[in-house]
């Protein structure tokens, strides 16, 4: 069988699967190439933040994986945290 890391990565696979598949039904539902096309605005302010966004996802991830292997470790927590709060600053959203 796959170690846990090949059931992550098989895991990984699908959901990028399964949301493309759902991206291109909303599309043809909305009758639209691209989901944002009527909303200009919102597609390139998405698409600004996205660079500076996609590091924190990364080390968010690295945090939670270390959160678990290692927890009770003060430093990984308030970085969470601190990661958590930045994803939530750059969406725009407050929880």
């Amino acid at each position: 069988g796959k170690g846990f890391s090949g059931r992550v990565q098989a895991f990984g696979e699908w959901t990028r699967s399964r949301l493309s598949t759902v991206i291109q039904a909303i599309a043809s539902i909305k009758q639209v190439a691209e989901l944002l096309e009527r909303d200009p605005a919102i597609a390139r302010s998405l698409a600004v933040r996205h660079p500076y966004m996609e590091p924190l996802h990364i080390l968010q991830a690295e945090l939670l994986r270390r959160d678990r292997e290692l927890p009770e470790q003060p430093l990984v927590e308030i970085a969470l945290m601190a990661s958590v709060a930045g994803i939530a600053a750059g969406m725009r959203n407050t929880g």
